[in-house]
């Protein structure tokens, strides 16, 4: 394989399928050639990170993370600080933590494509308590808009029609289900329909706020 094959096959084709499981594979084929089968120690500890720098290049790239961990997950605090500080390069404080419900009676009151009103350097981290479907008022956010922080609340032509439907990711999931935005990208709660949604919110932030502390 020649040099202008090989950057192909390691570097362009993973970027144009935007694939970093793809990459992920063929750094661990190169790994392997290089080391004649012994980086399979290094191997074994990458697959083990639940976090690793390819999710704050996601949550970089998106806005949003999603992680499918158990209900009961001892680690999902300390992973949640270590993506902090590898997507801002600081350690975080505890700012806040909420917890919402959701039922049909019981509607979110921020249903509105919107903003949070919250400092450049912050993460919100929300679990979902129960198992979420559909119907169950799933939590929404439109992928990339954290870059653009122009408006709180959406123009009111967007409400109900984004202008890139397919950048709107819908969190599903079954309980212990865990998704970590930047809270300035467009995002919203849904009508529940049936059955309920109960979330707990852990806010994380750079700056001090009263009631914040360093972790």
């Amino acid at each position: 394989m020649d040099i202008a094959g090989a950057l192909t096959w390691f570097v362009a084709e993973p970027l144009r399928t935007r694939s970093l499981s793809l990459f992920a594979y063929r750094v661990e084929r190169l790994l392997n050639n290089a080391t004649k089968g012994r980086s399979d120690d290094v191997i074994r500890w990458w697959h083990a990170r639940p976090i690793v720098e390819s999710d704050a290049l996601v949550l970089d790239r998106d806005g949003i993370l999603v992680k499918n961990w158990p209900k009961d997950y001892p680690e999902r605090d300390t992973l949640c600080r270590d993506l902090f500080k590898a997507y801002y390069g600081a350690a975080p404080r505890y700012r806040a933590d909420h917890s919402w419900v959701s039922t049909p009676a019981q509607q979110p009151t921020e249903i509105r494509w919107h903003r949070d009103n919250t400092s450049a350097m912050t993460l919100n981290t929300f679990t979902y308590l129960c198992d979420v479907g559909e119907q169950n008022g799933p939590h929404q956010y439109q992928r990339g808009t954290h870059r653009n922080r122009k408006k709180r609340f959406a123009p009111s032509a967007n409400l109900q029609t984004p202008q890139n439907p397919d950048s709107v990711l819908t969190v599903i999931g079954p309980a212990g289900t865990t998704f970590i935005d930047v809270s300035h990208g467009l995002h919203r709660a849904t009508h529940a329909r049936q059955g309920q949604r109960i979330t707990a919110e852990v806010l994380y932030s750079y700056h001090a706020f009263p009631g914040s502390r360093k972790l």
